[in-house]
């Protein structure tokens, strides 16, 4: 894990997959819980506008941007940390709650 000293050195998996890994973490400066996602950047130009798409994208349905960083690692490869707002359920369990009580809940 990348040693960066705005976030707990404790962290979960939250999820793996083909655009990278995401991780669960406290970030320490600012006491909320987040999600980093890690990504290898293989397209820097893309990688900017989709941070631009990011930063616009203000809607209660979609996962607020708190920021991002590029890093290089040992072997010359660049990659990506996003930092974003932690879910409380993921996808799944938000659409099976909607089918369950016909709209979202906490329960």
């Amino acid at each position: 894990m990348l040693e960066w000293k705005e976030f707990s050195e404790v962290y979960d998996v939250v999820g793996v997959g083909v655009g990278g890994v995401v991780f669960g973490v406290e970030n320490l400066m600012e006491k909320r819980k987040s999600a980093l996602k890690l990504s290898l950047c293989t397209n820097k130009a893309e990688t900017i506008r989709e941070i631009g798409i990011w930063r616009i994208c203000k809607a209660p349905c979609i996962v607020k941007f708190y920021g991002c960083k590029f890093f290089k690692d040992a072997n010359g490869n660049e990659f990506v940390v996003y930092e974003l707002e932690r879910c409380k359920y993921s996808l799944i369990h938000h659409l099976e709650l909607q089918r369950i009580y016909g709209e979202y809940s906490d329960a």
